[in-house]
Protein backbone atom coordinates (compact mmCIF):
# COMPACT_ATOMS: atom_id res chain seq x y z
CA UNK A 1 0.00 0.00 0.00
CA UNK A 2 3.30 2.39 0.83
CA UNK A 3 3.67 1.67 -3.15
CA UNK A 4 0.49 2.44 -4.25
CA UNK A 5 0.24 5.60 -1.98
CA UNK A 6 3.08 6.96 -3.09
CA UNK A 7 2.28 6.46 -6.89
CA UNK A 8 -1.21 8.23 -6.04
CA UNK A 9 1.03 11.14 -4.41
CA UNK A 10 3.44 11.38 -7.36
CA UNK A 11 0.62 11.17 -9.80
CA UNK A 12 -1.45 13.94 -7.57
CA UNK A 13 2.00 15.92 -7.75
CA UNK A 14 2.53 15.39 -11.16
CA UNK A 15 -1.15 16.58 -12.33
CA UNK A 16 -0.74 19.68 -9.84
CA UNK A 17 2.26 20.37 -12.12
CA UNK A 18 1.09 19.66 -15.34
CA UNK A 19 -1.96 21.44 -14.16
CA UNK A 20 0.05 24.67 -13.17
CA UNK A 21 2.79 24.75 -15.99
CA UNK A 22 -0.83 24.42 -18.70
CA UNK A 23 -2.07 27.13 -16.90
CA UNK A 24 1.42 29.21 -17.13
CA UNK A 25 1.88 28.29 -20.26
CA UNK A 26 -2.07 29.15 -21.54
CA UNK A 27 -1.98 32.85 -19.79
CA UNK A 28 1.75 33.74 -21.23
CA UNK A 29 0.84 32.34 -24.43
CA UNK A 30 -2.90 33.18 -25.16
CA UNK A 31 -3.96 34.91 -22.61
CA UNK A 32 -1.73 37.81 -21.89
CA UNK A 33 -0.84 38.44 -25.70
CA UNK A 34 -4.45 38.66 -26.36
CA UNK A 35 -5.08 41.43 -24.02
CA UNK A 36 -1.97 43.19 -24.93
CA UNK A 37 -3.18 43.09 -28.51
CA UNK A 38 -6.77 44.55 -27.15
CA UNK A 39 -4.47 47.36 -25.24
CA UNK A 40 -2.54 48.18 -28.87
CA UNK A 41 -5.87 48.09 -30.63
CA UNK A 42 -7.36 50.34 -28.11
CA UNK A 43 -4.56 52.67 -28.45
CA UNK A 44 -4.42 52.83 -32.04
CA UNK A 45 -8.31 53.46 -32.05
CA UNK A 46 -7.81 56.58 -29.52
CA UNK A 47 -4.95 57.41 -32.01
CA UNK A 48 -7.09 57.10 -35.05
CA UNK A 49 -10.49 59.04 -33.36
CA UNK A 50 -7.90 62.34 -31.91
CA UNK A 51 -6.45 62.39 -35.28
CA UNK A 52 -10.12 62.03 -37.13
CA UNK A 53 -10.87 64.87 -34.90
CA UNK A 54 -7.89 67.19 -35.46
CA UNK A 55 -8.42 66.59 -39.51
CA UNK A 56 -12.14 67.62 -39.26
CA UNK A 57 -11.26 70.30 -36.65
CA UNK A 58 -8.93 71.92 -39.27
CA UNK A 59 -11.05 70.97 -41.90
CA UNK A 60 -14.12 73.08 -40.21
CA UNK A 61 -11.31 75.90 -39.79
CA UNK A 62 -10.33 76.08 -43.02
CA UNK A 63 -14.35 76.17 -44.32
CA UNK A 64 -15.26 78.88 -41.50
CA UNK A 65 -11.84 80.91 -42.83
CA UNK A 66 -13.05 80.71 -46.22
CA UNK A 67 -16.56 81.34 -45.94
CA UNK A 68 -15.24 84.75 -43.22
CA UNK A 69 -13.26 85.65 -46.43
CA UNK A 70 -16.24 84.85 -49.16
CA UNK A 71 -18.14 86.84 -46.79
CA UNK A 72 -15.59 89.85 -45.98
CA UNK A 73 -15.09 90.19 -50.09
CA UNK A 74 -19.06 90.47 -50.90
CA UNK A 75 -19.43 93.06 -48.26
CA UNK A 76 -16.27 94.60 -49.67
CA UNK A 77 -17.26 94.45 -52.98
CA UNK A 78 -21.33 95.99 -51.82
CA UNK A 79 -19.48 98.55 -49.94
CA UNK A 80 -17.35 99.99 -53.21
CA UNK A 81 -20.54 99.78 -55.59
CA UNK A 82 -22.46 101.23 -52.80
CA UNK A 83 -19.76 104.13 -52.89
CA UNK A 84 -19.22 104.36 -56.54
CA UNK A 85 -22.59 104.77 -57.09
CA UNK A 86 -23.01 107.44 -54.09
CA UNK A 87 -20.05 109.21 -55.52
CA UNK A 88 -21.76 109.15 -58.69
CA UNK A 89 -24.83 110.60 -57.60
CA UNK A 90 -22.81 113.57 -55.90
CA UNK A 91 -21.07 113.73 -59.58
CA UNK A 92 -24.35 114.01 -61.37
CA UNK A 93 -26.16 116.63 -58.12
CA UNK A 94 -22.95 118.66 -59.68
CA UNK A 95 -23.24 118.60 -62.88
CA UNK A 96 -26.64 119.18 -62.90
CA UNK A 97 -26.28 121.95 -60.39
CA UNK A 98 -24.10 123.81 -62.87
CA UNK A 99 -25.84 122.97 -65.85
CA UNK A 100 -29.13 124.65 -63.92
CA UNK A 101 -27.20 127.91 -63.18
CA UNK A 102 -25.59 128.31 -66.59
CA UNK A 103 -29.29 127.84 -67.68
CA UNK A 104 -30.91 130.29 -65.26
CA UNK A 105 -27.92 132.46 -65.99
CA UNK A 106 -28.83 132.58 -69.55
CA UNK A 107 -32.36 132.87 -68.66
CA UNK A 108 -31.80 136.11 -67.04
CA UNK A 109 -29.62 137.27 -69.78
CA UNK A 110 -32.86 136.76 -71.55
CA UNK A 111 -34.91 139.15 -69.37
CA UNK A 112 -32.10 141.68 -69.70
CA UNK A 113 -32.39 141.25 -73.66
CA UNK A 114 -28.68 140.49 -73.61
CA UNK A 115 -27.00 137.20 -75.18
CA UNK A 116 -26.33 134.24 -73.41
CA UNK A 117 -22.99 134.41 -71.06
CA UNK A 118 -23.30 138.26 -70.72
CA UNK A 119 -22.49 139.97 -67.78
CA UNK A 120 -25.19 140.39 -65.36
CA UNK A 121 -26.31 142.80 -62.28
CA UNK A 122 -24.53 142.33 -59.32
CA UNK A 123 -27.43 141.25 -57.62
CA UNK A 124 -28.94 138.98 -60.11
CA UNK A 125 -25.21 137.37 -60.59
CA UNK A 126 -25.25 137.10 -56.43
CA UNK A 127 -28.64 135.47 -56.50
CA UNK A 128 -28.31 132.77 -58.74
CA UNK A 129 -24.56 132.10 -57.32
CA UNK A 130 -26.37 131.82 -53.78
CA UNK A 131 -29.06 128.96 -55.23
CA UNK A 132 -26.24 127.29 -56.67
CA UNK A 133 -24.48 127.45 -53.67
CA UNK A 134 -27.37 126.32 -51.98
CA UNK A 135 -27.77 123.26 -54.01
CA UNK A 136 -24.34 122.39 -53.65
CA UNK A 137 -24.46 122.06 -50.40
CA UNK A 138 -27.68 120.31 -50.08
CA UNK A 139 -26.36 117.96 -52.70
CA UNK A 140 -22.59 118.15 -49.98
CA UNK A 141 -25.42 117.17 -47.07
CA UNK A 142 -26.90 114.27 -49.08
CA UNK A 143 -24.15 112.67 -50.02
CA UNK A 144 -22.32 113.48 -46.77
CA UNK A 145 -25.42 111.39 -45.10
CA UNK A 146 -25.19 108.25 -47.79
CA UNK A 147 -21.51 108.01 -47.48
CA UNK A 148 -21.75 107.81 -43.94
CA UNK A 149 -25.18 105.61 -43.64
CA UNK A 150 -22.75 103.74 -46.43
CA UNK A 151 -20.33 102.94 -44.56
CA UNK A 152 -21.70 101.78 -41.49
CA UNK A 153 -23.53 99.41 -43.08
CA UNK A 154 -20.56 98.20 -44.07
CA UNK A 155 -18.59 97.53 -40.70
CA UNK A 156 -22.34 96.09 -39.71
CA UNK A 157 -22.22 93.43 -42.47
CA UNK A 158 -18.04 93.08 -41.95
CA UNK A 159 -19.56 92.27 -38.13
CA UNK A 160 -22.08 90.14 -39.09
CA UNK A 161 -19.64 87.85 -41.16
CA UNK A 162 -17.10 87.47 -38.01
CA UNK A 163 -20.25 86.81 -35.90
CA UNK A 164 -21.00 83.65 -38.44
CA UNK A 165 -17.18 82.86 -38.56
CA UNK A 166 -17.27 82.57 -34.70
CA UNK A 167 -20.31 80.38 -34.69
Amino acid sequence: MNKIFKVIIIACILIFILSISGSLIYYFGFFRPGIEKAEIKLQEQKFQQEKDIQTQDSLDKALKESALSGCLDQAYKDYSNAFDNAKNNLLKSFQMINNSYDENWDAECAKLNLPPGSPLPIHIADKLTKEQDDLTEKAIESSDKAFAQIEKNYENVKADCFKLWQD
